[in-house]
């Protein structure tokens, strides 16, 4: 994961920037830094089996989750964004509409990694232009709409 800070005259914003090392699909998701921390921290509960995990065992995650509990509604998108299925894709989309808007950026962050181990880019910035380069030097250009590689 990499982040990028750049300074719009208005505000900061950290870029959540990853290349999907398997599909090599990009996403780039302008965030406040502490949610981009929470959601790298999050990392560290994903089991090894979750790849194997069923569409049942997906369906029961968001039948778990507690309405009122920000960190419930964040231990489910972060197990779906990981999932590598277009059925965790197709959830996460599902509850993007229905979260609290303090969840936002957590749930487009886990659809952009969703999307990403489907081989697909998903890149929003926020109306000016910020260069975004890879360790290999190479200009990652800046797009909205998903695309397949």
């Amino acid at each position: 994961m990499t982040q990028h800070n750049a300074t719009n005259p208005a505000e900061e914003v950290t870029y959540m920037a990853t290349i999907c090392m398997p599909t090599g699909a990009t996403m780039c998701v302008p965030v406040e830094h502490d949610m981009a921390m929470r959601y790298a921290e999050l990392h560290n509960i994903l089991p090894n089996d979750l790849p194997e995990w069923s569409e049942e065992a997906l369906d029961e995650l968001i039948h778990e989750i507690e309405p009122d509990d920000v960190e419930s509604y964040q231990r489910a998108l972060i197990l779906l964004a990981h999932h590598r299925s277009e059925r965790a894709s197709e959830l996460i989309a599902e509850l993007r509409p229905n979260l609290p808007p303090d969840l936002a950026q957590f749930a487009e962050m886990a659809y952009a990694e969703s999307l990403n181990w489907l081989g697909l880019d998903y890149v929003r910035q926020l109306g000016w232009e910020t260069p975004l380069i890879t360790p290999a030097g190479q200009a990652v250009r800046l797009f909205e709409e998903p695309t397949r590689h």
